[in-house]
């Protein structure tokens, strides 16, 4: 197969219109972009923004916060004692 005429999106899928087997095969790909795709698209977006607008987002963004800011303590104060596990271990219940 000769990649040169293959220059674009749209000449790269032209091909497919030239066989029955290809006609087939671009119908069932943009039917599923429009029965699935697009839809998913949507439902997500609303999902997530009702999620926003309820504050249940937010809650769950204060949470891993508060929980990468507790791993960047731990990783900057309990690293160093990795060697004496008793140490290690007092110090990751510190924090």
């Amino acid at each position: 197969m000769d990649l040169d005429k293959f220059k674009n999106f749209g000449q790269f899928f032209g091909w497919m219109k030239a066989s029955p087997a290809g006609i087939f095969i671009h119908t069932i790909l943009f039917k599923w972009y429009l029965i699935i795709a697009v839809p998913a698209v949507y439902i997500g977006y609303h999902f997530l923004k009702g999620l926003e607008n309820t504050g249940i987002l937010k809650r769950v963004e204060d949470h891993l916060t508060s929980y990468l800011e507790t791993l960047v303590k731990v990783s900057e104060n309990c690293t160093p004692l990795i060697l004496n596990i008793y140490d290690f271990y007092d110090c990751l219940g510190r924090y």
